[in-house]
């Protein structure tokens, strides 16, 4: 089984994901890392040097390396299921789950470690409430696609884990 998490920046896919392929007995692999490694540059470096659209289309591309992968827990970025139907293809090449968090959850989240995050670097809480009411929305679209929707709060990994194992057998 090959696990795709999905969700808003600051939902804690990489954090869940690491524990859920624990539990699995999986392999964990975080795409924006991936993306690190085949360019030779942190995210926020791509960002600024190269632009989203170089991002995006990288992101794309190293997404779609992983078609071939078999137990492993994919953590994506939060605007990965919004770009090039990359929500779609996550659907029909593996299992994917929603991790949902309201927006102000996500808000105070980001907010401790907005320095981390290219862009959001630099906003002030207006701003960042406003980002947040702004792209949360049309992401939603796609995230709600996903086989299973979570509130990471208050399902643990373990939780899922035995879900998703029932599933697979």
């Amino acid at each position: 089984m090959k696990i795709y998490l999905v969700g808003f920046m600051g939902a804690g896919k990489s954090t869940y994901g690491k524990k859920l392929a624990v539990k699995m007995g999986y392999d964990f692999l975080d795409l924006d890392t991936m993306i690190e490694e085949k360019v030779g540059k942190s995210v926020y470096d791509i960002f600024n040097t190269d632009g989203e659209e170089f991002f995006r289309k990288t992101e794309t591309e190293v997404l779609r390396s992983t078609a071939n992968l078999d137990n492993v827990v994919i953590s994506t970025g939060g605007g990965a299921p919004a770009h090039s139907e990359n929500m779609d293809w996550m659907n029909q090449n593996g299992t994917t789950i929603y991790l949902k968090l309201f927006a102000n959850k996500i808000f105070n989240r980001l907010w401790k470690a907005k320095v981390q995050r290219p862009t959001i670097e630099g906003m002030n809480q207006t701003e960042l409430q406003a980002f947040i009411q702004d792209k949360l929305p049309w992401r939603a679209v796609e995230y709600i696609k996903a086989d299973f929707i979570i509130n990471p709060e208050g399902f643990l990994p373990k939780n899922l884990a035995d879900e998703l194992k029932l599933v697979d057998a």
